[in-house]
């Protein structure tokens, strides 16, 4: 992610712009783990 950041700031891009670009990437894979481990605690529960 450190290195999208510095890419768009090099490309001009607006500095919220960029955090807001950074900050969805983050969620995506802070979701896309919690989803997982809920999935994993899920099959667990039920075995």
């Amino acid at each position: 992610m450190h290195k999208r950041y510095m890419k768009l700031g090099a490309a001009g891009k607006p500095q919220g712009k960029i955090i807001t670009v950074v900050a969805r990437e983050l969620l995506g894979f802070v979701r896309a783990i919690g989803t997982r481990a809920e999935l994993i605690a899920s099959q667990q529960t039920a075995a």
